[in-house]
């Protein structure tokens, strides 16, 4: 896979990713290796701060090795990673080692089935990546790779009648670079660049433990009807007295769909975002073109929810509506950055049949 990705403000960045996999028998199961090699550079044109770095170029290599086993209700996965970074001095190594293991077991007749996962990893950060989480990123920041050391999980499963499936786990890890966003000061300069407004974030990093449960909810109730729900909270012990701004202990997603013979179908999307920590930068009247000082509020609970009905009229046309609310205030899931409470959207969708 490769990406190359700019912008207006001649940021450019390239990125490079091959992988690979090779498996055998052994014994009762599957000896499986995993290969991954990846690249990226990121090149900055303008530094917000003085002598910000502008330019990053990462390598990382990382493989797996581990042995599957399935059969009679139990699923094994066993075996371990292990990464080589190059070009960052932000992890206590450039060689790390973490676990890959699954353990299943779901015995004959049982609707509730155990397991145990701990699958780590390092991942690049990108500037792409970045601005596809927060599109108010500003065109310099820090770019850290992220390791989870354990991203374990231990919980149970449960699956009625294959209608009803239901995931509930507690999940641990020490994470090196966590990453988060921060809210950027007013510093207008002479360039005058509109990001400098105090209206763009900067990725920042922090060391820290997390712990917290997840648990997930599925009713299939018939082909393409489906219910999915899913529930997150987590907390997190930081190394030393870091705030961790824009990033919730609380996180909830659901999707749904219904469909009747094919003529219409009618579905449900949404999010939750829970309370969080923000930060503003104040501006005094003697000193307008630079902030003053540092603020911290709270962001309030914010909901997103889409839903969408589609008619269909004959083979190539179909009619459809959609309508999205969000929670109403000055913020939005970014502070200060307001969306509107209800876009109403409807139209006509045709689809092309080429013959060759």
């Amino acid at each position: 896979q490769a990406n190359s990705s700019s912008d207006n403000f001649s940021t450019s960045e390239q990125q490079l990713a091959i992988a690979s996999t090779f498996f055998t028998s052994l014994g009762a199961g599957q000896l499986k290796a995993t290969l991954d090699l990846q690249g990226i550079n990121s090149s900055f044109e303008l530094p917000f701060y003085q002598n910000q770095q502008q330019e990053f170029t990462q390598g990382l290599g990382k493989s797996s090795f581990f042995w599957i086993y399935n059969k009679k209700g139990l699923k094994l996965r066993l075996g371990a990673g292990v990464s080589y970074i190059e070009g960052d001095q932000t992890l206590n190594s450039k060689l790390n080692y973490y676990p890959d293991l699954e353990v299943y077991y779901k015995k004959k007749g049982s609707v509730i089935a155990p397991y145990l996962k701990g699958q780590g990893g390092i991942e690049l950060t990108s500037y792409r990546g970045s601005v596809l989480q927060n599109p108010y990123l500003a065109p310099i920041t820090a770019l850290q790779p992220q390791f989870n050391r354990y991203n374990a999980s231990l919980g149970i499963r449960s699956s009625l009648l294959s209608v009803l499936n239901f995931d509930l786990g507690f999940i641990y890890d020490q994470v090196e670079n966590f990453q988060y966003f921060r809210r950027l000061p007013l510093q207008i300069a002479s360039d005058e660049k509109v990001y400098r407004l105090s209206n763009a974030f900067e990725n920042t990093y922090a060391d820290l433990s997390l712990y917290g449960f997840r648990a997930q909810l599925r009713i299939d109730l018939a082909q393409y009807n489906f219910i999915h729900f899913e529930t997150a909270y987590r907390y997190f012990d930081t190394v030393g007295e870091v705030a961790l701004y824009n990033t919730p202990s609380l996180q909830m997603n659901w999707k749904s769909q219904f469909r009747y013979k094919e003529f219409i179908t009618v579905s449900f999307n949404g999010e939750v975002w829970g309370d969080r920590l923000a930060l503003r930068h104040v501006i005094l009247q003697d000193q307008i073109n630079r902030s003053s000082y540092e603020e911290e509020f709270n962001l309030p609970l914010f909901i997103r929810s889409t839903a969408s009905i589609a008619i269909k009229l004959n083979e190539q046309f179909d009619a459809f509506l959609k309508a999205r609310y969000t929670t109403e205030g000055i913020h939005g899931q970014w502070s200060y950055y307001q969306e509107p409470n209800l876009l109403i959207l409807g139209g006509i969708t045709y689809k092309f049949d080429f013959q060759y």
